[in-house]
């Protein structure tokens, strides 16, 4: 899944990075835009375990977006369960940390 997305991410035209490294642990994936800054933890539920906030949550307790919330940019946290049943993302939760 995390390959797929971030290949969209890039045919689309924003820079992406994956598994970038940071003082306590790597995130999942960084997208940057002009005005906003995505920072994206992807987990994977096989019995439907809804776990998106609990991604944004680490986003938050492992500060991977401290370089980034001095900056003009808007920098939100995105949580995405993928997975499940239906084999694909069912749930998402976002929150702005700047």
């Amino acid at each position: 899944y995390h390959s797929i997305i971030h290949a969209i991410m890039f045919q689309l035209g924003f820079r992406v990075l994956s598994e970038k490294a940071t003082s306590i642990g790597r995130l999942d994936m960084l997208v940057e835009l002009e005005k906003y800054v995505y920072i994206f933890e992807f987990k994977y539920s096989k019995t439907g375990d809804k776990l998106s906030s609990e991604a944004v949550s680490q986003i938050k307790e492992r500060r991977y977006a401290l370089s980034y919330c001095k900056s003009k940019r808007k920098v939100i946290a995105v949580g995405v369960t993928l997975g499940g049943d239906m084999k694909n993302a069912f749930d998402w939760h976002k929150e702005v940390l700047n």
